[in-house]
């Protein structure tokens, strides 16, 4: 038992001392946590009371890593909610490390359902960094639109955002939409969005594709491939496959940033 204790705590990120004390501490604290818990979870597995997917399974971490980091970020994104309606909620913006180099002329990023959605609308408020065009019932609290109550002012608006050489937020894997297209994603066929094309076509900017990673006591947002406006505009269909498969691969890479697996089951 203390071996398997001792090797997801190896594998479990360092404390940072760059960060200020007020943020070390409740990520300290969770880290611990997530390490108690993985082990509880791993002896569940080897009595063979719960399964696991054969993507956390196989993943080239190993999944006692792996285990770690889901229930740390079950654990951060609970607390980063709840903080988001105080008055730290400007210390927990902090966490947020911008790396990203895009387009000079605007463009759209494309981000997967992630568990620091609402950290980063927060974020991009503060920042005056982009617009974010999500769905739920929080996004309006963050100032930004909601794609479920769409109307035609608000892709105009967005249009025109993009136009004066800024930047949209938006979720790149949204499924079985009113407007969709057949992609392929985890080796099986889903019907995707197409609300990511068709605004970089009607505004004709490139789509930058980003997953919000936390990493070192930060969340990490750096560049993923860019698809230029040209192939967006000839084939949007390729230019969503493009997007789906670079999910998929960084899935597969660190399966903890996959957001089913933070919200629900780790067995699908």
């Amino acid at each position: 038992m203390k071996k398997e204790i001792d090797s997801i705590d190896k594998s479990a990120e360092p404390i940072k001392y760059s960060q200020p004390l007020y943020l070390l501490l409740p990520i300290q604290l969770l880290n611990t946590l997530s390490i108690m818990i993985a082990f509880f979870h791993i002896f569940l597995i080897k009595i063979r009371w719960v399964k696991i997917s054969d993507i956390i399974f196989n993943s080239p971490e190993g999944y006692k890593k792996m285990l770690q980091k889901i229930w740390f970020t079950r654990m951060m994104r609970r607390l980063l909610s709840l903080t988001l309606r105080t008055p730290f909620r400007s210390k927990a913006i902090k966490l947020i490390n911008n790396k990203l180099t895009l387009p000079e002329l605007g463009c759209i990023i494309a981000i997967p359902h992630t568990p620091w959605a609402k950290l980063l609308a927060e974020w991009c408020r503060s920042n005056d960094f982009a617009l974010v065009f999500a769905g739920g019932p929080w996004i309006k609290r963050t100032g930004h639109l909601n794609v479920s109550n769409a109307s035609l002012s608000q892709i105009r608006k967005l249009v025109s955002h993009l136009n004066s050489k800024k930047f949209v937020v938006i979720i790149g894997d949204n499924e079985n939409r009113s407007r969709c297209c057949q992609v392929t994603y985890f080796g099986k066929k889903c019907n995707a969005s197409l609300l990511p094309v068709r605004l970089a076509s009607l505004a004709c900017v490139p789509i930058t594709v980003v997953i919000p990673k936390f990493n070192k006591q930060q969340i990490n947002l750096l560049n993923g491939p860019t698809i230029d406006s040209i192939t967006i505009i000839s084939n949007k269909k390729e230019a969503l496959q493009k997007i789906f498969s670079y999910y998929e691969n960084e899935v597969y890479a660190s399966p903890s940033i996959y957001y089913p697996y933070i919200m629900g089951s780790l067995n699908t």
